[in-house]
């Protein structure tokens, strides 16, 4: 979970160093293991304009964004 994180981190301060403000900047948690899904969440904490996401792999197919500091935000996917 440690190094997920930090590497995320570290992917994010790259992505601002080139110029992406945070908002500009998605994390996607549809695949994968728990443990970088809540990852991902964790890191929405040390970035005030982070998002993560994920995408239904069902009929609507609802695309939900999360800040972990904000509520939730859905659109149709």
């Amino acid at each position: 979970m440690n190094e997920i994180i930090s590497l995320l981190n570290d992917l994010v301060n790259e992505a601002k160093e080139d110029g992406y403000q945070e908002k500009d900047i998605m994390i996607d948690i549809t695949g994968g293991q728990k443990t970088a899904s809540v990852a991902g969440a964790l890191v929405t904490l040390h970035h005030s304009e982070l998002e993560f996401q994920y995408v239904g792999t069902n009929a609507p197919y609802v695309t939900k964004s999360f800040n972990a500091i904000l509520a939730e935000r859905g659109e149709p996917g």
